[in-house]
């Protein structure tokens, strides 16, 4: 039986992004139905329904995709806090941990991939690939593209063998899948066909990182999450 969020009553997205995955993927994993209050936006293309127009900002100054609106009129923005929500709303499966435990060496894998690998995947496309689009919304250092890249890689390996390390474990905080694993996949999956193909690149050199991604990749959440498999797939 599908679930929703408490009052949410228009959620702001743009479906493929890699920020905006990691909450459908969420929503997935926790069966929440987004699509009824669901409203697409554009990124980054100056139309009036793009997330930088002026009713946009006029909601999420941020200007980043996605956020959600309640029927109270409060916004909330930024993935993680929007997943947060989503675990306090709809508990299992947990995502976050169940125990205090849990919840902190589960937000300290999650720190540990957006700053080591995520966030330097963005700064290598940002500046990279994509600086035409963002040079325009803030300032852009082309020459570090190749740092950030190779900076993501390296970070990859290191991920890789403190994984061996540890008995190479189903996922990323141990035995549950996780917030960490799915933030982590939505952005290599992402950008692995936007000139950061890190995995393919880093070959033998890896042994756990593989079959971690194999096994994102092929659960349902990650096919639903993804506009293009979810339009052929069977779920």
């Amino acid at each position: 039986m599908a679930k929703e969020i408490p009052g949410a009553k228009v959620y702001y997205t743009s479906p493929g992004a890699p920020n905006p995955r990691i909450v459908d993927m969420v929503a997935a994993e926790k069966c929440i139905d987004l699509a009824p209050i669901t409203r697409e936006l554009t990124i980054g293309r100056g139309r009036e329904d793009d997330s930088r127009a002026p009713e946009s900002l006029r909601r999420n100054p941020a200007g980043s995709l996605p956020y959600i609106e309640f029927a109270d009129g409060s916004i909330l923005a930024e993935t993680v806090a929007i997943c947060e929500l989503m675990e306090e709303s709809v508990p299992e499966p947990a995502l976050f941990g169940h125990t205090a435990h849990e919840r902190a060496n589960c937000r300290m894998w999650q720190r540990r991939v957006e700053q080591l690998v995520v966030l330097n995947q963005f700064g290598a496309f940002r500046f990279g690939k994509a600086v035409k689009v963002f040079q325009s919304r803030m300032p852009v250092i082309p020459e570090s593209a190749a740092k950030l890249r190779e900076t993501a890689k390296a970070n990859l390996k290191w991920l890789d063998d403190v994984m061996v390390r540890s008995g190479s474990p189903e996922w990323i905080n141990g035995e549950f899948f996780s917030i960490a694993d799915v933030q982590l996949y939505c952005s290599m999956d992402f950008f692995a066909s936007r000139g950061q193909a890190l995995l393919e690149e880093l070959g033998e050199s890896v042994q756990w990182l593989p079959g971690w991604f194999a096994r994102c990749h092929s659960r349902p959440s990650a096919v639903k999450s993804d506009p293009k498999r979810a339009a052929t797939a069977k779920l």
